[in-house]
C-alpha cells in the first residue's frame, strides 16, 4: 500500500471518530422530529435523551425538565407534549411519571385547556405517591391549582381540606378556611360553613383577592348569626310604616328598636364602613327635643330591590339631613329569616 493511501485512510479514521464525538445517536425510542436542527444543540438533546433510560431516577428527572424546557423556549409545544405523553405511555407505574404529566397539565392550562389540565392534576393525586421537586411537593401544586378551578363544591371541599391537613405551612390558611367556608356554603353545608367562618377570623392579616371587605363581611356575618334577629320586618313596606311612625310620633325608644341591633352603622357618604362605625350605640332621644324631624313620603329613587334609602332632615343644625338605609337580609343558614328586612344605619348629609 503506497503512502498516499495509508495517509488518506488515516485521515478519513480520523474524521469518522471526530463526528461520532460530536453527534450521538438518538436512543432506539425516540423518534428522530425531537432532535434539533442545530448540530450542537442535536448533539446535547441527543445525549441528555440518551439518560433517561437506564440513569437514576434523579439523572432522568434534570434530563427530562432540560429538554422540556428546551422545547418549551424554542416554542415547540406540539413535540414537548408528544415527548411527555411518550414518557408517560412508557413507563405508566413509575413515580417519576407523575412529574411528566404534571408538565403536561401545565402546557395544557396554558393553551387554555383548562379540563383536560384539571384532569391530569387529579390523576396525579389519585394515582401516583407525592414526589418532591425542587423541595415543592408535586401533590401540593396539584391540590393548589383544583382547589383554585374546581367549580363543584363537594369536589373542592375535599381538595381545601386536604390543603390545610396536609401542607398548612406553605399556604396562607387564611384564605384556605375562607374559600373552604365559602364552598360549605355553596354545598348549603351551613354548620360547616359558619363553624369555619370562625377558623377564618382566627387570621385577621389575611387578605382575600379581590375582596377588600372580606374579613368585615365575616365578623358581620358572625355577628348576626349569633344575635337573637328580633329587629328584623317581613317585608319592606312594614320596615318603612313602622320607622316612620316612631319619627313622626318623636319616640326615640321605639325608634331605637326597631333598628338593627348588630352590624348596625352611622357613617358620612364619604367614609368607608369598618369594624368601629359598624358597631354604633346610637340614642335618638336628643335629636327629638329640638327641630321636627320630617321624611320623605316615598323611598329614594336609587333604592334597589335589595337596597332602600329614606331621606329624612331636621335632626340637627350641625347635620340636618339622614339618609336612613334598609337592606333585603341575606341569610341562607335559616329560610325563615333570609329575605327579611332591617334597618341597617345611616348614612349623614346629602348624597353626591
Amino acid at each position: 500500500m503506497s503512502s498516499t493511501v495509508r495517509t488518506t485512510l488515516i485521515l478519513l479514521t480520523l474524521v469518522v471518530l471526530s463526528l461520532s464525538f460530536f453527534f450521538v445517536p438518538s436512543p432506539p425510542w425516540v423518534d428522530g422530529y425531537l432532535l434539533p436542527e442545530r448540530p450542537p444543540e442535536r448533539t446535547h438533546i441527543a445525549r441528555l435523551l440518551s439518560l433517561i433510560p437506564e440513569s437514576s431516577p434523579e439523572t432522568r428527572l434534570i434530563a427530562v425538565k432540560e429538554i422540556a424546557g428546551f422545547l418549551a423556549q424554542e416554542g415547540l409545544w406540539t413535540k414537548r407534549a408528544a415527548f411527555l405523553s411518550g414518557l408517560a405511555s412508557r413507563t405508566p407505574d413509575s413515580p417519576l411519571t407523575a412529574y411528566y404529566l404534571y408538565l403536561l397539565a401545565r402546557q395544557y392550562q396554558r393553551e387554555g385547556a383548562e379540563p383536560l389540565a384539571l384532569l391530569y392534576y387529579r390523576r396525579i393525586l389519585e394515582g401516583y405517591p407525592d414526589l418532591l421537586i425542587e423541595g415543592i411537593p408535586l401533590h401540593f401544586l396539584c391540590l393548589r391549582e383544583l382547589a383554585d378551578k374546581e367549580k363543584d363544591p363537594y369536589t373542592r371541599i375535599r381538595y381545601y381540606n386536604l390543603l390545610i391537613q396536609r401542607y398548612a405551612s406553605r399556604i396562607d390558611a387564611g384564605v384556605a378556611y375562607y374559600f373552604l367556608a365559602k364552598s360549605y356554603e355553596q354545598a348549603g353545608m351551613w354548620d360547616d360553613a359558619i363553624r369555619t367562618y370562625r377558623l377564618f377570623l382566627n387570621y385577621p392579616a389575611t387578605s382575600i383577592p379581590g375582596e377588600p371587605e372580606a374579613y368585615l363581611k365575616v365578623q358581620e356575618l358572625l355577628a348576626f348569626h349569633d344575635s337573637p334577629k328580633n329587629w328584623l320586618f317581613d317585608d319592606l313596606e312594614s320596615l318603612f310604616d313602622a320607622v316612620t311612625y316612631a319619627i313622626r310620633t318623636r319616640n326615640a325608644a321605639l325608634l331605637s328598636r326597631y333598628r338593627a341591633k348588630v352590624n348596625f352603622f352611622s357613617i358620612s357618604w364619604e367614609q368607608e364602613r369598618t369594624a368601629k362605625n359598624a358597631q354604633v350605640i346610637f340614642d335618638f332621644t336628643p335629636f327629638f327635643s329640638g327641630t321636627r324631624v320630617r321624611y320623605a313620603s316615598e323611598l329614594d329613587p336609587s333604592s334597589t330591590p335589595s337596597e332602600a334609602y329614606l331621606r329624612t332632615w331636621g335632626w340637627s343644625y350641625r347635620i340636618n339631613v339622614w339618609y336612613l338605609y334598609f337592606r333585603r337580609v341575606n341569610y341562607p343558614f335559616d329560610p325563615d329569616i333570609d329575605g327579611k328586612w332591617e334597618w341597617a344605619g345611616i348614612y349623614f348629609g346629602e348624597k353626591f
